[in-house]
């Protein structure tokens, strides 16, 4: 049942040892969300998997949320980081509201797990864990 992209490789210039270290595939353990109206969701506990993928140049991320494996958020694009701040270029995505956008992220990663920080671009601010399974 694992969500997995085609991606065309090529290459990018990422500064710092994040980048290096970002590359490779994710799976969420942890999420908080914040809505424009002020109302926050949780969760800690997934019965199924949110992956997201790092190449040297591309991400694509999928939820899938029940056992036929259907997908409720997928996307990708190309993505930098500089310092410690991702920013990932929209190019493709199951909401149109987010098609040719950016997303910036604060991040850190510590003994395989990512953390990543930000408001995407439809005002919803997120704090996410991932664990590193590849």
């Amino acid at each position: 049942m694992l969500f997995l992209c085609a991606f065309v490789l090529t290459s990018t210039i990422c500064f710092g040892q994040l980048s290096n270290q970002i590359m490779g595939s994710w799976t969420i353990v942890s999420l908080k969300y914040t809505y424009p109206n002020g109302s926050m969701f949780e969760k800690h506990e997934f019965k199924y998997p949110t992956l997201k993928i790092f190449t040297k140049a591309y991400y694509s991320y999928g939820n899938i949320y029940n056992d036929q494996g259907t997908l409720d958020a997928a996307g990708g694009g190309r993505y930098s980081i500089v310092g410690d701040t991702l920013t990932e270029k929209i190019s493709y995505c199951l909401n149109p509201d987010f098609m040719g956008k950016e997303s910036r992220f604060q991040i850190r990663i510590e003994n395989n797990k990512l953390f990543e920080s930000g408001t995407l671009p439809i005002g919803l601010k997120i704090e996410e864990e991932y664990k590193r399974i590849e």
